[in-house]
């Protein structure tokens, strides 16, 4: 059986290798001035790909896949075959829209000729763009119905085409050669989740769904579904006993009788070629939707910034908002922000809601995610826990690199970090983190208790002296004992520069609530204020605002977190 597997896996991947069409050649035109897309690199993609565009910026350490390397010329996502060069226009697409799953956000708040200009940057990297030509883009045709039978036929092309062999047999990216795929690094790089919702990197439409099966992926072992793939006789597919053991006898027996239907080697030789190419198409838009029925009902999430726009509400009673659950929430107007995953995992928080609302002297936030498990107990470096967080550049009128600031423009950060409200109901210490621990040796007389429990207690801060716990005598919150707030106050100007605020500069409050699979969060902060590390906000001004959420259960951590890009925040002043 498994030398049947391997063969059916070859015969089908060599179908595949060589089945694009072979489009005539043009030159490419190129409208953007590469001078002016320069400085706009800098600002914006050199933090990712690397001053030389190789793909080895100084966020590169923290992504997962690794930015692109331009010097290459090879791009992921095209209307025309994969391993030739993309047009101006498939270059152009990928900046306004992003690629949604992973670490490259949308710069439609790019104006078009500022991203014309990119493209022609981006471009320079490359010697591929002065020596190659670009093959005519793929044409997407009209887009048929989607139907329970075109649905199930795509099932039968997801099967007998070996889909199944990367992406497991039921979209999960389980299958048989998932854990062996590599992409041009050598690196290795999962298959797509189809049950993942809302995350395909080319764009989540049937027709971007339908390009990507045509062209492949570049760089990555996906290729492309061509006429020669798709267009083939019901003798290429033998007795299916290569599926027995994956796919249940009822589904092969689904997929004999749609075989049976198809045309034979010899009915496909006397076809012309726009009637070969209408089948293909028939099998490849039958893929297309049968892939999306996989993703459980969840919507495409757009990456986007300049479709959304957050808008805090005026209230004349903010003290109820602090609740989370308070149901005057439920009457504020939300946005539903895509959160940009920085290290691809297979189950992360792709979607995070934000409202808000303010009384003119204090300003909420409200968060809302979907998380299945409550993770709350991060006491020791083993463990750790959700957590959200606000982020707005110090200086309202300044716009600096969405990860953390830059080394020009600094940021100010609120973290709601979920084990410090649960600090708030019952202080846990070292007996909660390591049950049943006991000590050989002990500075103090202690008598009765736990004398590992009675050095971090609740009430031990003032039974012994400062000196003997560095924590306490560092004023470092993460040992506060005398936690008023589950929201720390920070500021960066990148990477590797968080800092908290002082601890009377901490001046944001909040409160969490997990519930129904769902965490929805709170924080809440005066407008102004005379901390000179805070941001200053005032009725009726606009400032960019960007969120952040980590998953204890994926061990987010540090920058390991999901993130979004920036979008405009109005402070309502009416």
């Amino acid at each position: 059986m498994m030398k049947s597997l391997l063969v059916f896996a070859v015969v089908i991947f060599g179908l595949m290798m060589m089945g694009f069409q072979v489009w005539p050649t043009s030159g490419q035109d190129i409208s953007g001035s590469a001078e002016n897309g320069k400085s706009l690199y800098l600002k914006y993609c050199s933090t990712c790909h690397g001053v030389d565009g190789r793909g080895e910026g100084t966020a590169a350490v923290y992504l997962f896949p690794k930015p692109r390397d331009f010097s290459r010329g090879v791009f992921k996502f095209q209307s025309t075959p994969s391993g030739s060069l993309p047009t101006d226009d498939d270059l152009e697409r990928t900046l306004r829209n992003g690629m949604p799953g992973s670490a490259m956000p949308a710069w439609d708040v790019l104006s078009v000729e500022e991203r014309t200009d990119l493209v022609a940057y981006v471009k320079s990297f490359s010697e591929r763009f002065k020596t190659d030509t670009t093959p005519e883009p793929l044409v997407v045709g009209q887009e048929p119905l989607s139907t329970l039978d075109r649905i199930r036929k795509g099932k039968a092309v997801f099967a007998l085409a070996g889909c199944w062999m990367c992406h497991g047999t039921t979209g999960t990216g389980d299958g048989p050669s998932s854990k062996n795929l590599a992409d041009e690094d050598g690196r290795p790089i999962p298959p797509y989740n189809f049950t993942r919702a809302g995350a395909f990197k080319g764009g989540g439409r049937p027709q971007d769904i339908y390009r990507t099966f045509s062209a492949g992926i570049g760089g990555t072992p996906m290729p492309g579904y061509g006429e020669d793939a798709l267009a083939v006789g019901r003798e290429s597919f033998g007795d299916l006993t290569n599926l027995e053991g994956y796919y249940s006898s009822d589904d092969v027996g689904e997929f004999k009788k749609f075989i049976s239907q198809w045309p034979s080697e010899e009915e496909l030789n006397h076809m012309t070629l726009a009637e070969r190419k209408n089948l293909a198409d028939d099998r490849r838009w039958s893929l297309v939707y049968y892939v999306l029925s996989l993703s459980k009902g969840k919507s495409q999430i757009s990456y986007t910034t300049t479709d959304h726009k957050i808008e805090s509400v005026l209230t004349d009673d903010i003290a109820k908002f602090a609740d989370p659950a308070f149901q005057g929430w439920n009457a504020v107007k939300s946005e539903e922000l895509a959160l940009i995953s920085l290290w691809q995992r297979d189950t992360p928080i792709d979607r995070v809601t934000v409202k808000s609302v303010t009384d003119g002297k204090s300003l909420a936030f409200r968060l809302e995610w979907e998380d299945a498990t409550q993770d709350d107990q991060a006491l020791h470096v083993g463990k750790f826990g959700d957590a959200a967080a606000i982020q707005l550049p110090l200086d309202p009128a300044s716009q600096p690199f969405f990860g953390m600031g830059d080394t020009n423009f600094a940021v100010n950060i609120w973290q709601w970090k979920s084990w410090w409200e649960a600090d708030l109901k019952k202080y846990a210490g070292v007996d909660n983190a390591f049950p049943r621990n006991d000590a050989d040796f002990y500075f103090f007389d202690v008598s009765g208790g736990s004398r590992m429990e009675y050095f971090v207690s609740k009430d031990s801060a003032s039974k012994i002296s400062m000196p003997w716990n560095a924590g306490w005598a560092s004023a470092n919150p993460l040992s506060s004992q005398l936690r008023v707030s589950p929201v720390e106050d920070l500021n960066a100007r990148g990477f590797g520069t968080l800092t908290s605020q002082g601890s009377s500069e901490q001046n944001v409050s909040g409160k969490g609530i997990w519930k129904d699979d769902k965490w929805s969060v709170v924080f809440v902060r005066p407008l102004a204020s005379n901390d000179r590390n805070d941001v200053v906000l005032k009725s009726g001004m606009s400032i960019a605002v960007s969120f952040a959420v980590w998953d204890g259960s994926l061990q987010d951590r540090n920058g390991q977190k999901m993130v979004t890009n920036w979008y405009k925040f109005s402070i309502e002043a009416k």
